[in-house]
């Protein structure tokens, strides 16, 4: 048992110390921090050597990790809207990989050093939000972040997807739901890629998305996105046409189409958006 500051923690603690290189290891630690606030955590292991640092969570809760990243070095170089993130659930054997690089020095650069980062996690029905953008529940997959890029691998069942900005109605409840999600920022310019998404629900059936999307913060961006729905209820196809669309469109076809099916839908947007309709 230890106490630091606004800090206690109770756990079992095991560790190796050589000259520039320490091992830290925690077994089912309990961190209180300020205002009593739990910090539980299962299994940590850090390694420290001379130009590397690897911390290691077998298990860590979401919400209460999100809150307290500021507490790591790494917080600073994290993109905003990353910042913003909020969220519930667990994350599962959780790398934290710091690389302290040489750099030439110059005026700027004192220290004549640089900390590069990567995380990487396994996430189980989590829940995830960004103001003003995002709401999604029960995501579950892998997770890997760098400064300049990050990708999610998704495997994931009953998802409830709000898409603040995109869709009208929402949330979508989307079954089976696969794919890879991956995000990049380059020269000032951010890239969103949907790879090989497919999902159905109680609408449609075996659908499947790859979606290209680049913006520079100046414009709506550039898109190219291709859909394709194996069969749908007619009376439903409204509520998955983007906010995009006029929505005069969407309500007419809310209102007029009363029953069927469509078979073998497919959707090809691709240009400006700033440009739409093309």
């Amino acid at each position: 048992h230890f106490e630091h500051k606004n800090m206690q923690s109770q756990a079992k603690i095991l560790g190796a110390w050589k000259k520039e290189q320490f091992q830290f290891y925690l077994k089912n630690a309990n961190i209180k921090i300020e205002q009593n606030e739990n910090f539980d955590l299962q299994n940590i292991a850090w390694n420290h050597f001379k130009d590397k640092e690897h911390f290691f969570v077998e298990k860590i809760n979401l919400k209460t990790f999100l809150k307290n990243a500021k507490l790591f070095s790494f917080f600073s170089q994290l993109p905003d809207h990353i910042k913003e993130l909020d969220g519930d659930g667990h994350l599962e054997n959780t790398h934290l990989i710091w690389i302290k690089e040489d750099e030439p020095k110059n005026e700027n650069n004192q220290n004549n050093q640089n900390k590069k980062f990567a995380f990487k996690t396994y996430f189980n029905q989590v829940s995830l939000g960004l103001p003003k953008l995002l709401d999604v529940k029960n995501l579950s997959g892998n997770f890997v972040f760098t400064p300049q890029s990050s990708s999610f691998l998704i495997d994931s069942q009953n998802v409830h997807l709000d898409l603040k900005n995109v869709f009208e109605n929402t949330p979508i409840v989307l079954n089976d739901v696969k794919g890879l999600l991956e995000w990049e920022k380059n020269n000032q310019k951010s890239t969103v890629n949907f790879k090989n998404f497919s999902f159905f629900n109680e609408d449609v059936q075996n659908a499947k998305l790859n979606c290209f999307y680049q913006y520079d913060g100046k414009t709506k961006g550039f898109i190219d996105l291709k859909a394709s729905i194996e069969k749908a209820k007619g009376n439903q196809v409204w509520k998955y046409l983007p906010n995009v669309i006029e929505k005069d469109v969407r309500i007419w076809l809310k209102n007029a189409i009363l029953s069927g099916e469509g078979y073998d839908g497919k959707l090809v947007l691709k240009g400006n958006l700033d440009d739409f309709p093309f």
